[in-house]
């Protein structure tokens, strides 16, 4: 998470854009930044990242647990 947040500290000094998902004007609005909707582009994914080395038996129930609660919910979002 401390990349993400550090390419938002750049962007609001000036030093750059970044297209994201929408969900991050919702997730983590600031007001030094300016999110701009790009209507005609895809939609974007969203996955759960692990060290492969690392798999275990919490780690499979985790991801599970997710899938699980997006596909209760009615699937992805769309924002």
């Amino acid at each position: 998470m401390a990349i993400f947040q550090e390419l938002l500290v750049l962007i609001a000094a000036g030093r750059g854009v970044s297209p994201v998902a929408a969900s991050v004007a919702r997730y983590y609005a600031r007001p030094d930044l300016a999110f701009v909707p790009i209507d005609d582009a895809p939609h974007t994914g969203v996955a759960l990242v692990w060290r492969s080395a690392g798999e275990t038996a919490r780690v499979r129930a985790s991801a599970r647990a997710a899938r699980d609660a997006v596909g209760a919910d009615g699937g992805p979002a769309r924002f």
